[in-house]
């Protein structure tokens, strides 16, 4: 063989006798081109975008729902009664139970204290005129049951003891089952603003 003949036979041989790959095999193996360079990143940069706007919609939809969850709650607030302490419940249902007409009570304020409740109430007398007294509950410990009635008064008028012992046995039974403890609504600062029922207040006569 010539020499000329010798190095066309070796053209497109590498140096271990391997061809060496074509353009073609180079962008089948992930060599890209640059156009699909560019298409590729421009590809990406609109995924990015889109992910950037999907989050802050996302976001502007939370702030949204948070802020209508915070108005709601506020209204919430606003608009249900304020609950008492079982002790306001324990002297309530003392009261229930030790006045003549029970079903007319009407209670009008309620002050807690850290050893004793008040509540000023209003019923029906046995003339049939409704008159505003406030009764006041006294509790000491107790081991069994956590507190009990020490004394009770009305118009500041100390009621038979003995009343208020048979009472104390029925208070884990209270405990157990609670009556309603929402609190009166109080009354507003504003005269103008008072108004009272009167029919709540006067005998009808006819």
């Amino acid at each position: 063989m010539s020499d000329e003949k010798k190095k066309k036979g070796l053209k497109g041989v590498g140096r271990k006798g391997k061809k060496s790959p074509k353009r073609t095999d180079l962008t089948k193996e992930g060599i890209l081109t640059p156009d699909e360079e560019i298409a590729q990143a421009v590809a990406h940069s609109a995924v990015r975008k889109k992910k950037a706007n999907t989050r802050k919609r996302n976001m502007k939809y939370a702030v949204i729902l948070g802020g209508i969850l915070f108005f709601s709650y506020g209204v919430y607030q606003l608009f249900i009664p304020h609950q008492g302490t079982i002790g306001f419940g324990v002297c309530k249902v003392f009261l229930e139970q030790n006045v003549q007409y029970p079903h007319t009570l009407h209670l009008s304020k309620v002050e807690q204290f850290s050893t004793s409740v008040r509540i000023w109430f209003t019923q029906t007398d046995s003339f049939g005129e409704y008159r505003m007294e406030p009764i006041q509950c006294f509790f000491r410990a107790h081991e069994e049951w956590g507190f009990e009635l020490d004394k009770v008064t009305i118009r500041r008028r100390e009621l038979d003891p003995a009343i208020v012992e048979r009472f104390n046995p029925t208070i884990p039974y209270i405990k157990a089952a609670p009556p309603d403890l929402s609190l009166p609504m109080p009354l507003p600062d504003s005269l103008e603003n008072l108004k009272i029922d009167l029919s709540r207040y006067i005998k009808p006569i006819f």
